[in-house]
């Protein structure tokens, strides 16, 4: 302003932030972004599991509990697009099984355990009728539609069974 030179963004410049579709608290701020700014949606992209993580079996485990995460992952996703209180905007992300140069069995029990399943049940918040449109009715308490697992083998089990594409 003092020296009256000409002032400009150079056209290589971009600015790129996120945000997420579901979490809209500040209506008049997400419309003034909106107003300002592109936007490119980024759905999750699950097979970018499969392309990032080898996976080389042994003799004694010839399974891939990253892989079945993907696959159980992708699953629930369908099935949450398609519930009109949640719907396509929250959609569980890929991001949740990444990170990490190797992921260990127990590695993916805790990202199920600590993110994902208390993802779910805040999605879901003691609905049980649809809850178990998603989740197999034997992991969830019908009481407070919360997922019933007392150690990670149940863990397994669970990802195990959503894994299985429903026909």
């Amino acid at each position: 302003p003092f020296t009256n030179d000409t002032f400009g963004i150079p056209k290589n410049l971009f600015v790129i932030a996120t945000m997420n579709t579901s979490d809209k608290s500040i209506a008049s701020m997400d419309i003034a972004l909106r107003r300002r700014f592109g936007y490119v949606k980024c759905n999750p992209k699950l097979d970018l599991i499969k392309e990032l993580y080898t996976f080389v079996p042994t003799e004694n485990d010839n399974r891939n509990l990253l892989y079945e995460s993907t696959d159980a992952i992708k699953n629930i996703n369908k099935k949450l697009s398609n519930i009109g209180f949640i719907g396509p905007d929250k959609m569980i992300g890929h991001s949740y099984l990444m990170g990490k140069d190797v992921l260990k069995d127990e590695n993916i029990v805790d990202i199920w355990i600590q993110d994902i399943i208390p993802l779910l049940e805040e999605y879901f918040l003691g609905e049980y009728d649809e809850i178990i449109d998603v989740i197999p009715e034997r992991f969830i308490e019908r009481e407070t539609g919360n997922f019933v697992y007392k150690d990670s083998e149940d863990v397994l089990e669970l990802i195990k069974e959503l894994a299985i594409k429903d026909e």
